[in-house]
């Protein structure tokens, strides 16, 4: 195994530890969740902890979103990346980037 492919494993084994930081904005978190729970088929859990959403499919499969004090971020799982870019692309919702044009 070359040293290359030593660092590319070290960085994906550090993102399956760490998660992903910074990548759900705290004030998204409760829109993520209701996206999940009423369009996905997916049920809310009761946090405990630093959790900030705790939603569950089937078991095995979990989307946990957590806060970080220290730089003040939320931190997810791989799983919930893929599904937060889910959020972003089909959610109804209306912003200064995602504004929603009637008819398209």
């Amino acid at each position: 195994m070359t040293s290359k492919q030593k660092k590319q494993e070290r960085t994906l084994e550090k993102r399956d530890r760490d998660g992903y930081p910074g990548l759900i904005p705290i004030g998204e978190v409760y829109g993520f969740e209701q996206f999940l729970t009423r369009e996905r088929d997916w049920h809310s859990a009761i946090t405990s902890g630093n959790e900030l959403m705790h939603v569950y499919r089937r078991v095995g499969e979990e989307v946990i979103v957590w806060f970080k004090e220290k730089p003040r971020t939320t931190i997810t799982t791989r799983h919930g990346m893929g599904l937060y870019y889910c959020y972003l692309t089909f959610s109804e919702r209306k912003d200064i980037y995602h504004e929603q044009v009637d008819g398209i």
